[in-house]
Protein backbone atom coordinates (compact mmCIF):
# COMPACT_ATOMS: atom_id res chain seq x y z
CA UNK A 1 0.00 0.00 0.00
CA UNK A 2 1.77 3.13 -1.17
CA UNK A 3 0.98 6.43 1.64
CA UNK A 4 3.34 9.32 -0.34
CA UNK A 5 2.81 10.03 -3.79
CA UNK A 6 5.12 12.28 -5.54
CA UNK A 7 3.93 14.95 -8.45
CA UNK A 8 4.44 18.41 -10.05
CA UNK A 9 3.64 20.19 -6.55
CA UNK A 10 5.54 17.48 -4.86
CA UNK A 11 4.95 14.81 -2.15
CA UNK A 12 1.32 14.60 -1.24
CA UNK A 13 -0.43 11.85 0.86
CA UNK A 14 -2.77 9.45 -1.07
CA UNK A 15 -5.84 8.27 0.05
CA UNK A 16 -4.41 5.57 2.47
CA UNK A 17 -1.79 7.93 3.76
CA UNK A 18 -4.40 10.61 5.24
CA UNK A 19 -6.79 7.77 7.01
CA UNK A 20 -3.56 6.46 8.51
CA UNK A 21 -2.51 10.66 9.47
CA UNK A 22 -6.07 10.75 11.05
CA UNK A 23 -5.06 7.44 12.76
CA UNK A 24 -1.92 8.66 14.38
CA UNK A 25 -3.43 11.60 15.31
CA UNK A 26 -6.31 10.28 16.78
CA UNK A 27 -3.24 7.81 19.22
CA UNK A 28 -1.48 10.89 19.55
CA UNK A 29 -4.47 12.50 21.52
CA UNK A 30 -5.62 9.73 22.82
CA UNK A 31 -1.76 9.22 24.44
CA UNK A 32 -1.46 12.81 25.40
CA UNK A 33 -4.96 12.20 27.20
CA UNK A 34 -3.61 9.39 29.07
CA UNK A 35 -1.07 10.78 29.80
CA UNK A 36 -2.85 13.71 31.56
CA UNK A 37 -4.90 11.28 33.37
CA UNK A 38 -2.25 9.54 35.01
CA UNK A 39 -0.37 12.70 35.88
CA UNK A 40 -3.60 13.46 37.98
CA UNK A 41 -4.27 10.26 39.50
CA UNK A 42 -0.39 10.60 40.94
CA UNK A 43 -1.24 14.00 42.01
CA UNK A 44 -4.01 13.22 44.13
CA UNK A 45 -1.97 10.53 45.99
CA UNK A 46 -2.01 12.77 49.11
CA UNK A 47 1.43 12.68 50.57
CA UNK A 48 0.72 13.20 54.27
CA UNK A 49 3.62 14.14 56.63
CA UNK A 50 3.70 14.95 60.35
CA UNK A 51 5.90 17.38 61.89
CA UNK A 52 6.98 16.57 65.81
CA UNK A 53 4.81 19.00 67.79
CA UNK A 54 6.71 22.04 68.58
CA UNK A 55 9.66 21.60 65.98
CA UNK A 56 9.95 25.08 64.08
CA UNK A 57 8.11 24.67 61.19
CA UNK A 58 9.91 27.13 59.34
CA UNK A 59 13.05 25.70 58.97
CA UNK A 60 11.64 22.26 58.12
CA UNK A 61 9.52 23.08 55.72
CA UNK A 62 12.93 24.60 54.13
CA UNK A 63 13.37 20.64 53.27
CA UNK A 64 9.45 20.53 51.85
CA UNK A 65 9.66 23.53 49.80
CA UNK A 66 10.85 22.47 46.27
CA UNK A 67 9.17 18.91 46.94
CA UNK A 68 5.72 21.80 47.47
CA UNK A 69 5.82 22.84 44.45
CA UNK A 70 6.32 20.06 42.39
CA UNK A 71 3.39 17.99 44.42
CA UNK A 72 1.38 20.46 45.97
CA UNK A 73 -0.82 17.48 47.48
CA UNK A 74 0.75 17.27 50.48
CA UNK A 75 -0.98 16.94 53.94
CA UNK A 76 0.95 18.32 56.82
CA UNK A 77 0.01 18.26 60.54
CA UNK A 78 1.44 18.38 63.92
CA UNK A 79 1.70 15.60 66.59
CA UNK A 80 3.69 14.04 69.36
CA UNK A 81 6.72 11.60 68.72
CA UNK A 82 5.09 8.54 69.94
CA UNK A 83 1.86 9.40 67.84
CA UNK A 84 4.04 9.62 64.70
CA UNK A 85 5.71 6.79 64.68
CA UNK A 86 2.11 5.16 65.25
CA UNK A 87 1.01 6.55 62.42
CA UNK A 88 3.90 5.30 60.11
CA UNK A 89 3.45 2.22 61.39
CA UNK A 90 -0.33 1.75 61.06
CA UNK A 91 0.05 3.61 57.50
CA UNK A 92 -1.92 6.77 58.50
CA UNK A 93 1.16 9.13 57.27
CA UNK A 94 3.74 8.03 54.90
CA UNK A 95 6.61 10.20 56.20
CA UNK A 96 7.65 12.06 59.78
CA UNK A 97 10.26 14.99 60.73
CA UNK A 98 11.36 14.36 64.15
CA UNK A 99 14.61 13.51 66.12
CA UNK A 100 16.79 10.81 65.37
CA UNK A 101 17.11 10.15 69.60
CA UNK A 102 13.27 9.23 69.05
CA UNK A 103 14.43 6.36 66.94
CA UNK A 104 17.03 5.23 68.50
CA UNK A 105 16.56 1.38 69.35
CA UNK A 106 13.62 1.03 67.57
CA UNK A 107 13.14 -1.82 64.62
CA UNK A 108 10.97 -0.62 61.06
CA UNK A 109 11.96 2.81 60.20
CA UNK A 110 14.40 4.50 58.01
CA UNK A 111 15.47 7.53 57.41
CA UNK A 112 17.49 10.33 56.29
CA UNK A 113 19.05 13.28 58.35
CA UNK A 114 17.90 16.80 57.70
CA UNK A 115 19.82 19.48 60.14
CA UNK A 116 21.39 19.29 62.91
CA UNK A 117 20.23 21.05 66.10
CA UNK A 118 21.25 21.58 70.12
CA UNK A 119 19.49 21.15 73.10
CA UNK A 120 18.78 23.94 75.50
CA UNK A 121 17.57 24.22 79.01
CA UNK A 122 14.17 25.67 79.24
CA UNK A 123 13.08 28.08 82.26
CA UNK A 124 10.96 30.53 83.03
CA UNK A 125 12.63 33.90 83.02
CA UNK A 126 12.14 34.28 86.53
CA UNK A 127 13.73 30.98 87.55
CA UNK A 128 17.28 31.28 89.79
CA UNK A 129 19.20 29.78 86.84
CA UNK A 130 17.92 32.40 84.25
CA UNK A 131 20.46 34.92 83.07
CA UNK A 132 23.42 31.85 83.00
CA UNK A 133 25.36 31.48 79.95
CA UNK A 134 25.54 27.83 81.10
CA UNK A 135 25.05 25.60 83.30
CA UNK A 136 26.82 22.48 84.92
CA UNK A 137 25.81 19.35 86.78
CA UNK A 138 26.41 21.15 89.87
CA UNK A 139 24.37 24.26 89.01
CA UNK A 140 21.27 22.21 88.50
CA UNK A 141 21.27 19.32 90.95
CA UNK A 142 19.09 21.11 93.00
CA UNK A 143 16.52 21.42 90.51
CA UNK A 144 13.07 19.96 88.95
CA UNK A 145 12.75 18.91 85.79
CA UNK A 146 9.38 18.34 83.69
CA UNK A 147 9.02 15.92 80.84
CA UNK A 148 6.31 14.45 79.33
CA UNK A 149 4.93 10.67 79.71
CA UNK A 150 5.66 10.01 76.23
CA UNK A 151 9.19 9.88 76.99
CA UNK A 152 8.64 7.19 79.32
CA UNK A 153 9.34 3.70 77.10
CA UNK A 154 8.93 0.51 78.33
CA UNK A 155 12.15 -1.27 79.36
CA UNK A 156 14.18 1.26 78.96
CA UNK A 157 13.66 3.47 82.64
CA UNK A 158 11.92 6.29 83.57
CA UNK A 159 13.44 8.84 80.88
CA UNK A 160 12.77 6.62 77.97
CA UNK A 161 14.30 8.27 74.76
CA UNK A 162 16.13 11.16 76.68
CA UNK A 163 17.67 8.87 78.72
CA UNK A 164 21.12 9.12 76.96
CA UNK A 165 20.65 12.93 77.29
CA UNK A 166 19.88 12.99 80.88
CA UNK A 167 22.45 11.30 81.60
CA UNK A 168 25.13 13.12 80.31
CA UNK A 169 23.57 15.99 81.93
CA UNK A 170 24.21 13.98 85.38
CA UNK A 171 20.26 14.64 85.48
CA UNK A 172 18.96 11.93 88.40
CA UNK A 173 16.00 10.20 88.10
CA UNK A 174 14.84 11.90 91.49
CA UNK A 175 15.22 15.13 89.96
CA UNK A 176 12.24 14.26 87.62
CA UNK A 177 8.73 14.62 87.57
CA UNK A 178 6.19 13.57 84.46
CA UNK A 179 3.33 15.76 82.92
CA UNK A 180 0.50 14.32 80.72
CA UNK A 181 1.64 16.47 77.41
CA UNK A 182 4.09 18.04 75.60
CA UNK A 183 1.87 21.61 76.17
CA UNK A 184 1.85 21.26 79.72
CA UNK A 185 5.66 21.39 79.88
CA UNK A 186 5.60 24.60 79.44
CA UNK A 187 2.53 25.79 81.31
CA UNK A 188 4.85 24.53 84.37
CA UNK A 189 8.18 25.58 83.44
CA UNK A 190 6.47 29.30 82.54
CA UNK A 191 4.99 28.93 86.21
CA UNK A 192 8.20 28.77 88.06
CA UNK A 193 7.69 24.95 88.67
CA UNK A 194 10.61 23.99 86.61
CA UNK A 195 12.91 23.44 84.26
CA UNK A 196 12.64 21.22 81.17
CA UNK A 197 14.88 20.22 78.13
CA UNK A 198 14.19 20.98 74.24
CA UNK A 199 15.31 21.55 71.06
CA UNK A 200 16.62 25.51 70.23
CA UNK A 201 14.23 25.97 67.39
CA UNK A 202 11.05 24.96 69.20
CA UNK A 203 8.03 27.26 68.27
CA UNK A 204 6.35 27.28 71.56
CA UNK A 205 9.60 29.35 72.73
CA UNK A 206 9.21 33.38 73.99
CA UNK A 207 10.20 36.03 76.30
CA UNK A 208 8.30 34.63 79.23
CA UNK A 209 11.40 31.95 79.05
CA UNK A 210 14.91 31.71 79.23
CA UNK A 211 16.85 29.45 77.28
CA UNK A 212 20.78 28.07 78.40
CA UNK A 213 22.44 25.90 76.00
CA UNK A 214 23.37 22.20 77.09
CA UNK A 215 26.26 21.37 74.71
CA UNK A 216 24.31 18.45 73.32
CA UNK A 217 23.07 18.42 69.65
CA UNK A 218 20.53 15.68 67.79
CA UNK A 219 19.78 15.56 64.16
CA UNK A 220 15.99 16.34 62.87
CA UNK A 221 15.08 13.07 60.19
CA UNK A 222 13.00 12.76 57.76
CA UNK A 223 11.37 8.94 58.97
CA UNK A 224 9.60 6.00 57.26
CA UNK A 225 8.40 2.74 57.46
CA UNK A 226 10.91 0.23 56.23
CA UNK A 227 9.11 -1.13 52.87
CA UNK A 228 6.93 1.58 52.21
CA UNK A 229 6.84 1.78 48.58
CA UNK A 230 4.22 4.66 47.35
CA UNK A 231 4.96 7.21 44.12
CA UNK A 232 5.00 10.01 46.47
CA UNK A 233 6.89 9.19 49.01
CA UNK A 234 9.55 7.78 46.36
CA UNK A 235 9.64 11.40 45.20
CA UNK A 236 9.99 13.38 48.85
CA UNK A 237 12.81 11.13 49.89
CA UNK A 238 14.67 11.36 45.91
CA UNK A 239 14.00 15.27 46.67
CA UNK A 240 15.21 15.26 50.07
CA UNK A 241 18.20 13.31 49.70
CA UNK A 242 18.74 15.77 46.39
CA UNK A 243 18.27 18.67 48.21
CA UNK A 244 21.26 17.06 50.97
CA UNK A 245 23.88 15.80 49.08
Amino acid sequence: MSLFERNHSGITLTKGGEIMRDCFDRYAQDIEQARMLALRAEESECLRVGLLMGMDFRRALEYLHLFRLEHPSVDLYSASSDELKEDLLTGRSNAALLFDNHLKNLKGFEHVPLYPSRFVYVLSHLHPLAGRESLTAKDIADYEFIFSTSGKIEGQGIFGHIAGIAQALEIREEQVRFCRNFESIFVEVAAGQGMTLMDEHVSFLNEQYATIPTGLAHSVVAAWKTGTGTPPLDRLITCLKRELS
